[in-house]
């Protein structure tokens, strides 16, 4: 599957030395999803996500896009 999500802050990002206001965008993420159902009680997903940051992530410090790589295993009892 693909999903693609945005994210904003519930409130504007502003620097508290400066007093700049970086708004509320914090940026997109698209994600990559495997799923293999091995049982009905057990399904493995692999993911593979990027996130670009906007404004409101970059006022807080980080400006760097993101590439994560993720295993996950949902268990049924």
């Amino acid at each position: 599957g693909v999903d693609l999500h945005y994210f904003k802050a519930a409130e504007d990002v502003v620097d508290v030395n400066t007093k700049k206001n970086y708004g509320d965008d914090i940026g997109w993420e698209a994600d990559l999803e495997l799923k293999y159902k091995y049982s009905k009680n057990l399904c493995l997903t692999l993911g593979l996500d990027h996130f670009d940051p906007d404004d409101a992530y970059v006022g807080a410090g980080d400006d760097d896009p993101e590439d994560h790589l993720w295993f996950q295993a949902d268990l049924k009892f």
